[in-house]
């Protein structure tokens, strides 16, 4: 009986509990936090994050395109010495480009599933394959098949620009869920997150990082340009010297790829995969699009369709000018190698002002989406009437300095079209985004240089330029009438459907 007592006293005796301190002392600061908050921390490692990104993604690219720029100098020189006249290099140029509207389009599908990582690897990998054809066959043949891995598998700037949209898009999420949750374990702690940031912030301030980011990388890809042939004259002397430094270089930029960090925000993992499921049942039925079941939302969307359309024309414009402006500066200049570097090297210079320091002070001077269409239609005309002056002209210094001007005028037109890009789409459809507008410039790549051909049949100078003057001014009424219903709006809904 007693023991009966014994085993009822012991069963109705209260659980010692144990106090708060002592729990709290025993859990990790992870274990504290209560799951699906967001704290200052996790703002922090994001933006920690998009920086590193953006640090080590512009020095891959700088190396990319240094290898490039080493090679310039030698190029012409070599296409002589294996007479590789000019329909020789014509045809090697619109098969470039054909195969870049295939190869674009592919990467930037492959990499909304296999990762940008991967794509950026096997951009490097192409680069070096054709580098190695480029020297074990030194014939025309070897010319042909030395570009063939690069146009198909190399678009690591597109695909850069899209983990930069994948940064950014990561940081804008956790900053949403911060301001909408508290974002901390208690008031003083949601204060302090509310006071120490604007966590919810507007759109021109989002557009305006987004265009800082783009910027930088196109300075990067700017300054190589201008570095390259200076390099390539200096540490090479001749051709296949100058491949083995390119061949260095993209091993650099290779491994650079190893520092960029991946995303891996909660957040956006679990809402990318919800897209990616919603892509998935819609590709089905999407229409197909050059062999690729690219994504409706960018098919049938008037916003990528926009800029699309948009990039067609400049790259047509540019392709036609180009067919008569080197045999221009032969004739009018008695360009030589040398003369063709320093002329790179200047353009190469410009566009690194352009993207790195000048468009980002005109987007922060001029931050409203109505400012933004009237820069870029300040830009169109620039770019139509500077074309058209530079032929007018026999002063070599009026052509740098019409050209330094219709460089810069590029570099903000490419700013501001890749940051409103970035947001159009969601991020799992980033990649084919990014992908289709470099694929839909390949094709003018193919057309351009065949109706600057035929115009210049009809008059060698005038003609091509009045239909790059045309292109432009078909540009700018584009931008007048509709970039901001098609571009900017659109991009406000999908950021309001983000946040919904």
């Amino acid at each position: 009986k007693n023991g009966h007592r014994h085993s009822q006293a012991t069963m109705c005796r209260p659980e010692t509990k144990i106090p708060p301190t002592i729990m709290k002392k025993n859990l990790s600061p992870q274990d504290q936090k209560p799951p699906n908050v967001i704290t200052t921390d996790d703002i922090t490692k994001a933006q920690n994050r998009l920086n590193r990104g953006l640090t080590y993604s512009s020095i891959s690219l700088f190396f990319l395109t240094l290898s490039w720029g080493i090679l310039m100098p030698f190029m012409q020189s070599r296409r002589d010495s294996l007479s590789c006249d000019a329909s020789c290099y014509g045809g090697i140029t619109s098969a470039r480009s054909f195969l870049g509207l295939f190869g674009s389009a592919l990467i930037g599908w492959i990499s909304d599933r296999a990762g940008r990582h991967f794509c950026l690897y096997l951009g490097c990998v192409s680069v070096i394959v054709g580098l190695g054809i480029s020297v074990s066959m030194n014939s025309i043949l070897g010319l042909w098949l030395s570009m063939v891995p690069a146009a198909l598998f190399s678009s690591n700037s597109s695909v850069c620009k899209a983990l930069m949209a994948d940064y950014h898009e990561a940081l804008e999420v956790v900053e949403e869920r911060a301001g909408g949750n508290g974002g901390a374990n208690s008031n003083n702690d949601a204060n302090k997150v509310t006071e120490s940031r604007k966590l919810s912030q507007p759109p021109v301030a989002n557009l305006s990082l987004r265009s800082n980011s783009m910027g930088k990388m196109g300075m990067s890809a700017g300054l190589a340009i201008m570095i390259g042939p200076i390099f390539g004259t200096v540490l090479a002397q001749e051709y296949n010297r100058s491949v083995l430094i390119a061949s260095i270089f993209t091993v650099i930029s290779a491994s650079l790829v190893i520092k960029l960090p991946y995303v891996s925000s909660s957040a956006t993992i679990k809402q990318s995969k919800e897209e990616q499921k919603k892509s998935d049942t819609q590709n089905n039925r999407s229409q197909a699009f050059l062999s690729l079941k690219l994504s409706s939302k960018i098919l049938s969307s008037p916003g990528p369709i926009f800029l699309m359309v948009l990039r067609v024309l400049m790259s047509l414009a540019f392709h036609i000018f180009h067919t008569i402006w080197l045999p221009s500066l032969k004739n009018r200049f008695d360009f030589g190698p040398r003369d063709h570097g320093m002329f790179m090297s200047f353009l190469g210079l410009s566009y690194a002002l352009s993207q790195g320091i000048i468009s980002k002070k005109i987007i922060k001077i001029f931050p409203e989406q109505r400012h933004r269409c009237k820069i870029l239609m300040v830009s169109a005309l620039l770019l139509g009437v500077g074309r058209y002056i530079a032929f007018q002209t026999n002063d070599l210094r009026i052509v740098y300095a019409i050209f330094g001007i219709l460089i810069i005028s590029l570099g903000v037109v490419n700013t501001i079209i890749s940051a409103d890009a970035s947001g159009l789409v969601p991020s799992s459809e980033m990649g084919s985004l990014f992908g289709t507008l470099e694929a839909v410039e390949s094709g003018a790549g193919i057309i351009g240089p065949i109706i600057g051909g035929t115009l210049s049949l009809i008059e060698p100078v005038n003609a091509p330029l009045m239909a790059v003057v045309s292109l432009y001014g078909i540009v700018f009424c584009m931008v007048y009438f509709g970039y901001e219903r098609f571009v900017l709006c659109k991009r406000s809904a999908v950021n309001e459907g983000k946040k919904l």
